[in-house]
């Protein structure tokens, strides 16, 4: 027998003895309490209906089988319940859906992935054949773009610690405020240059575009760039890079460097586009301060340099991407960023420090002013005397001319182009202090003397 049938038994018998048995209405004597309840037949069930009995209950000692019954039975129950709540009682109306929560999207529409940004810089850097630093996911990034996240010389802007890398110089204004000083004001002393916070420098050059020739002290550049690597532009490097002196003009005070539109290069012109490029006469510079008030185009389809170079290993640039669509921007209706670069001075052992900042919004529209300081011991970059950048890795130590250029050759992963319509930029001043290695070379210093 059941556990719990038994002891339902047993309650009922203690029951039945103490407050007396059933009676039966067809005597006037009371029937002896049975051994077992009387409605409860020997097998368990029920009496017949048919057997013309009548039979009582007494009212409280049902109340106590009733207590009983709840007692035991009921949290079992209750436990069967929820073991079988799929269970469906045909007496049951099924609940109503809940309503749907409020979802907000994260996606950004036009904005591409982080993972898509990073395979993107990685194609440049196997496009340019050189590798860049991780540039950020938004995990505390520049790239925002650009953050490697470890606090050093080479992280974005800075960490508010007060060190070389805090915005516009949260730490000593001599090294880090607008210009490394406290007002910003470069001033003749002894005979030098001094751009506080920086260094002296023996030479100045000045450089406006009024005339209607280069002003003495740069030079157009004339030279074919071998950079082609492949037939199709997804392949690679598609096109030659041709820097011809017809595509450097002069009109309403600026410079123009001109990449024309709608090139379409072949094998009759060895695959290459025609660019754009000066550089300083002064073949010799070592260490200094740079300053080029500029417009960018809004064609898209080019790179644009003002950068000090002596050869791939000794190199420090400032670079704008025109096209958004270069997969080392971060895609349509996205910002187009700066670039700041010191190439790998030891490529085989270290790769090149290069990292992303804002550029202005109005940059293609308004002339902004885009700095380089280049010691020996960093080189820092400014827009519109605000510190961005500051490296203290692979900085140049040979010298070298400064440069200033406009190019397309094709690359997906960087200039993209050619333009389908002209793109120029247009440079409306240069400014330098700069000093030259023993046995320097002409024309600037003789600018320099004529104006200081």
């Amino acid at each position: 027998m059941p556990v719990r049938a038994h002891l339902k038994q047993l309650w009922e018998r203690k029951i039945a003895s103490c407050f007396g048995g059933q009676t039966d209405h067809k005597g006037d004597e009371p029937t002896p309490a049975p051994a077992a309840p009387s409605h409860v037949s020997p097998n368990g069930t029920r009496p017949s209906k048919t057997s013309g009995a009548i039979i009582t209950y007494p009212i409280f000692p049902m109340f106590f089988i009733f207590l009983f019954l709840i007692h035991f039975c009921a949290p079992h129950a209750s436990a069967h319940a929820i073991g079988a709540g799929d269970v469906a009682f045909a007496d049951q109306v099924p609940a109503p859906d809940p309503p749907a929560a409020n979802v907000v999207s994260t996606r950004v529409t036009g904005a591409r992935a982080a993972p898509a940004v990073k395979v993107k810089a990685a194609t440049k850097n196997r496009a340019r054949q050189d590798d860049d630093q991780d540039n950020g996911d938004g995990q505390g990034d520049e790239n925002s773009p650009a953050d490697d996240g470890q606090g050093d010389e080479n992280s974005p802007e800075g960490g508010g610690q007060g060190d070389e890398n805090g915005p516009e110089g949260s730490g000593p204004a001599d090294e880090n405020g607008p210009e490394g000083g406290d007002d910003g004001v470069v001033r003749r002393d002894d005979g030098s240059w001094v751009v506080p916070g920086v260094g002296r420098f023996k030479k100045r050059a000045v450089y406006t575009f009024e005339q209607a020739t280069l002003p003495a002290g740069l030079t157009k550049s004339n030279y074919t760039l071998k950079c082609r690597t492949a037939n199709r532009p997804q392949d690679g490097v598609p096109y030659n890079e041709i820097f011809k002196p017809k595509n450097v003009q002069l009109s309403n005070g600026f410079l123009n460097l001109i990449v024309p539109g709608g090139q379409k290069p072949t094998k009759e012109d060895n695959y290459a586009i025609s660019c754009a490029e000066v550089t300083t006469v002064e073949q010799n510079i070592l260490y200094a301060s740079v300053r080029t008030t500029a417009i960018f185009s809004q064609e898209p389809g080019t790179c644009h340099g003002f950068f000090f170079y002596k050869n791939d290993t000794q190199e420090t640039d400032i670079e704008y991407l025109t096209d958004p669509n270069s997969l080392s921007n971060f895609g349509p209706d996205q910002p187009i960023p700066i670039w700041y670069t010191n190439q790998a001075t030891d490529p085989e052992n270290a790769e090149k420090t290069s990292q992303n900042g804002a550029a202005p919004t109005d940059c293609t529209t308004n002339v902004h002013e885009y700095r380089i300081d280049w010691t020996s011991d960093y080189t820092t970059f400014y827009v519109d005397g605000k510190l961005q950048k500051k490296f203290k890795v692979n900085v140049p130590s040979i010298p070298g001319p400064w440069v200033w250029n406009n190019w397309a050759n094709g690359d997906q992963g960087w200039s993209v182009g050619p333009p389908t319509g002209d793109n120029i930029l247009q440079i409306k001043n240069i400014t330098m202090y700069y000093n030259t290695a023993k046995g320097g070379s002409g024309a600037s210093s003789s600018m320099q003397d004529a104006q200081g």
